[in-house]
Parts: C-alpha cells; structure tokens; sequence
C-alpha cells in the first residue's frame, strides 16, 4: 500500500479514502481499471488477500491504507470473507467509515469520484450500493434504458 495522502477534515466533510479489498489480485485489478478511467488517486488503494495468506498481515496492510485517513469506506469482495473481516475489525475501532460488500467496477468509479470531492463516509456508502445494484444487468431481461440493439443484415 502506497502514496496515501494525508487530508484534512474542511467545514464537515473530508476527503475519504477508498480501500478495495479482495481475494487473490482483484483489488489489485480493480483499482488499476479505475485508474485508466479516471486516472490515478492516491486516496484509492488496493489490498489483495491470498487465500493461502495470513489474516494478521492483511490486517496490518488494513492499518497502512488506512493511516492518516479522516474517513474511509472498504468495498470488499465477500460477505463474511478475510478482507471483509479484516475491514469490519478496523471500522469497529473508527466511528467514519463502513464496509460495502460485492465490489464490482462501476462500485468503484463512482466511489473513487466522491473521493476526489468533499463528502461524508454515509453518502459514499450510498453511492457504492446504488452502483454496484444499478449496474447489474441482463441483456435480455434488464431495463429497457439497459437494451442493446442487435441489427441481422440477412
């Protein structure tokens, strides 16, 4: 976990910091897709967890992204999985910040744009679920604003 930046707490609301964290390289992964996106934010880290790894070390990777944070929201892989654990253990000794779980890409750009404003860990929590709900879809069942239209040349 590197280049966090330390920010400060102006009128009421902050900058938050973003940790994704997830089994095997995912987190990893999803942060550098956000980056290509967006660019890059020193205020969205990445903790990948090998299932094969120790729980205690990814706890100590928690306590480095977050250090110096004024407010942070973990979007995690798993319900009930060792980074959620480990962000769950974190955020019961941290009054800002909360955990959201079924981190998914679009979860993660919306996230990551509020990161770069002013806001409040609650208000990111909102946008988090209402990305990671929105933005599942099918094809042929989802909302019509969602259709794709395929044309047959024949």
């Amino acid at each position: 976990v590197s280049g966090i930046m330390s920010r400060s707490v102006q009128g009421g609301t902050f900058v938050i910091r973003v940790v994704v964290a997830a089994h095997g390289n995912l987190a990893s992964a999803l942060v550098k897709s956000t980056a290509m996106i967006l660019g890059s934010n020193p205020d969205v880290v990445a903790i990948d967890f090998d299932p094969e790894g120790d729980v205690h070390a990814l706890y100590r990777s928690v306590q480095d992204a977050t250090k110096h944070a004024t407010g942070v929201i973990f979007l995690v892989d798993l319900l009930g999985g060792s980074p959620y654990n480990a962000a769950v253990r974190w955020c019961s000794r941290h009054l800002d910040s909360d955990v959201v779980t079924g981190v998914n890409l679009p979860m993660v750009i919306d996230v990551s744009t509020l990161a770069q404003q002013e806001t409040h860990v609650p208000h990111a929590v909102s946008a988090a679920k209402a990305a990671g709900v929105s933005s599942v879809a099918s094809w042929r069942t989802g909302p019509a604003s969602r259709h794709h239209t395929v044309t047959d040349d024949r």
